[in-house]
């Protein structure tokens, strides 16, 4: 069975895949915006941009704090923001080998899950372009998803030794009670054996002391007649 560091050392590296996503994706947008010329890496066509998708309304705030706390929101801040102290925390949970660590990256990685259904929608149906860095970022939340729920199983299981050993110390203090037990019914046991037995042995020792005694009889009477006879002879 993988130990559940095998699953943390996986989480910490896709984490920093994603970080570093964020970090390129940061630069991309503020370069953008600063000079509407300029080329991204990822920009491959005219529906392959990535410095198209990332200077979008839906880029700051997922597209939902503008509405609600206007564009001067000090909460409207670049999606790669939120994404990059998500995966940093992600990370830095791996090193606390406790099952409520797994069990809180389950939840991030249900919610930044539930972010990439939506932000990915918006990309498909409203932008109609295709990001290379935001798919990405959404396979990387999707792997973490997974990572994260088989390290929560690895951290919640027992090893198959140690339930091994748990049987076998079962076993051993069943078998100890049983012969505690055996120990005192031994004596109890033995009484009623013997009890049982005196009765028939008494009677025994009666019928060989009888026929003993009828023995010592029958020779009492043979030993007379033997000296007549040979008298007599």
């Amino acid at each position: 069975m993988v130990q559940a560091s095998t699953y943390g050392k996986a989480i910490v590296f896709t984490c920093t895949v994603g970080i570093a996503l964020c970090v390129y994706a940061f630069v991309v947008e503020e370069r953008k915006s600063q000079d509407a010329k300029y080329q991204a890496v990822c920009d491959l066509s005219e529906h392959m941009s990535c410095s198209r998708v990332l200077t979008s309304p839906y880029a700051k705030g997922f597209g939902l704090v503008r509405h609600v706390l206007g564009e001067d929101s000090p909460l409207n801040v670049p999606n790669s923001i939120p994404g990059g102290v998500m995966f940093t925390l992600f990370a830095l949970l791996c090193f606390l080998q406790r099952a409520w660590t797994a069990r809180i990256q389950l939840v991030l990685g249900i919610l930044s899950n539930i972010s990439s259904i939506y932000l990915g929608s918006i990309l498909y149906f409203v932008l109609q372009d295709f990001c290379v860095i935001c798919v990405s970022v959404y396979a990387i939340n999707f792997i973490n998803l997974v990572l994260a729920f088989l390290r929560l199983r690895a951290l919640t299981s027992k090893p198959v030794g140690k339930q091994k050993g748990q049987q076998k110390s079962q076993k051993g203090q069943k078998g100890g009670k049983q012969q505690q037990n055996d120990k005192q019914k031994s004596p109890q046991a033995e009484k009623k054996k013997e009890k049982q037995k005196s009765p028939q042995a008494e009677k025994q020792k009666q019928n060989q002391q009888n026929g003993k005694v009828k023995n010592q009889q029958n020779d009492k009477q043979k030993s007379p007649k033997t000296p007549n006879s040979k008298k007599k002879n």
